[in-house]
C-alpha cells in the first residue's frame, strides 16, 4: 500500500505526474486508450492518451486546470482515439463507487460495513471520495458494467448515477474547481490488489430483474476441500490467465502482482519461488533471474502479510440466474471458479 500526504501544498507538476502514473497503473493496462475531458462551464476539450503516456501530459493538463478547467477521465478504456460514447467502451477493468459530500473515512467505513475488500485505489475528490476495485481479469461484457454499478451503489449508498459505461470521474493531481478550488488526489493505491467478481460480495439489488429470480448457489469453503493440496495448482491456473509481463510495459508491476497472487493463495515462499520460476519462463519477456524473482516474492510477502492465504479463506461462489437475459447470467457467473 502506498499512502500520500494530505497537505494541500504540493509541487503541482511533479506531484501531478506521479499521481497520474499511479492512477494509470491502478485503473488501466499500459496500451489502453483513455478519454480525458477538460470541462469549464458549458465548454469542453476532449483528449485521448494511452495509459503509459498519461503522466507525460501532466504539464499541459496542469496549465488548463490552473486556468479554471476541471479534469476528468473515463473509468473504462476506449476502443480507439477519438471515440466517445457508451459504444466506444470495449471492456471493463474496474468497478467504482462515487461518494458525494462524504469524507474518505466515512466512505471507507461504508465499504468495510458492506463486507467489501479494501479498494485498489482511493481518491479524495475534494468534495467526496472515489473507490476503485480493479478486476483480476477484464470483462468484455461492458453492458454488465451498468448492472454491477447499480448493484454496488445500492449496497453502499453511493451515487446511483455512476453506471454508464463511458462514465468519467475526476483525475487525481488537479484542483477540483466545482466551487472553491480544493485538491483532488490519491489517498491510497494498491495496484497489486485485484479481485475476481466472485470475490466481491455485491448482491443484486431488489427489483433489478423483471424475471422471477431463481439462483443456484454453490459455496465451496476451505473446509470442504481435501486439505490445501490444490492451492498450488489453483495459483498456477490463475497466473496462466494473467497478462504477460513485458519489459517496458509495467513488467515489474505485473511480476510483483504475480508474486502477491502466490501470497494470496497461501503458498510458502519456497513454493512461490517454484511457481514464479515457471511463470517467469512462460509469461515474462524477458524472463527474470532467480535473484530478481526472490526479491519480488520477499517484497510482496512482506508488504502484504495480511493477505496471506486470503484466496483460501474466502468462499468461492458460483451463482447462476434462471432468466434468459444473458446480462444477468454473465453478471453472476463472472469470475466464478
Amino acid at each position: 500500500m502506498e499512502s500520500y500526504p494530505t497537505d494541500p501544498i504540493q509541487a503541482a507538476d511533479r506531484t501531478t505526474e506521479r499521481q497520474l502514473e499511479l492512477f494509470a497503473r491502478a485503473v488501466y493496462d499500459p496500451r489502453d486508450v483513455i478519454e480525458v475531458r477538460i470541462l469549464r462551464g458549458t465548454e469542453a476539450h476532449l483528449l485521448w492518451f494511452t495509459a503509459e503516456d498519461l503522466a507525460g501530459e501532466a504539464y499541459k493538463l496542469v496549465e488548463l486546470n490552473e486556468d479554471g478547467w476541471n479534469t476528468y477521465a473515463g473509468c473504462n478504456p476506449r476502443i480507439a482515439r477519438g471515440r466517445r460514447g457508451n459504444r466506444s467502451v470495449p471492456l471493463v477493468r474496474v468497478i467504482v463507487a462515487d461518494f458525494d459530500n462524504t469524507s474518505v473515512a466515512d466512505a471507507l467505513a461504508k465499504v468495510a460495513a458492506a463486507g467489501l475488500p479494501e479498494p485498489t485505489l482511493v481518491i479524495d475528490s475534494g468534495h467526496g471520495c472515489h473507490c476503485y476495485w480493479r478486476l483480476s481479469e477484464p470483462r468484455d461484457e461492458p453492458l454488465c458494467f451498468v448492472e454491477w454499478q447499480k448493484d454496488l451503489a445500492a449496497l453502499l449508498g453511493s451515487d446511483p448515477s455512476i453506471h454508464n459505461t463511458e462514465r468519467i470521474l475526476r483525475l487525481p493531481g488537479f484542483s477540483n474547481r466545482k466551487r472553491e478550488p480544493v485538491p483532488c488526489r490519491i489517498i491510497s493505491c494498491a495496484a497489486a490488489n485485484t479481485f475476481d467478481l466472485a470475490d466481491l460480495p455485491i448482491p443484486m439489488r431488489p427489483g433489478s430483474d423483471t424475471i422471477a429470480p431463481f439462483f443456484r448457489v454453490l459455496v465451496n469453503h476451505l473446509a470442504d476441500r481435501p486439505g490445501d493440496d490444490n492451492r498450488i495448482d489453483r495459483c498456477r491456473a490463475y497466473l496462466a490467465r494473467c497478462p504477460r509481463a513485458v519489459s517496458g510495459q509495467y513488467g515489474h508491476t505485473a511480476t510483483w502482482e504475480a508474486a502477491n497472487t502466490c501470497n494470496r493463495f497461501g503458498l510458502t515462499r519456497a513454493e512461490a519461488a517454484a511457481v514464479m520460476a515457471s511463470y517467469s519462463e512462460t509469461m515474462c519477456d524477458p524472463p527474470w533471474s532467480q535473484k530478481e524473482i526472490d526479491h519480488k516474492i520477499s517484497d510482496a510477502y512482506d508488504r502484504n502479510a495480511g493477505q496471506h492465504g486470503a484466496k483460501l479463506r474466502e468462499p468461492k461462489r458460483s451463482i447462476e440466474h434462471s432468466g434468459r437475459n444473458p446480462v444477468f447470467r454473465v453478471r453472476r457467473t463472472a469470475g466464478a471458479a
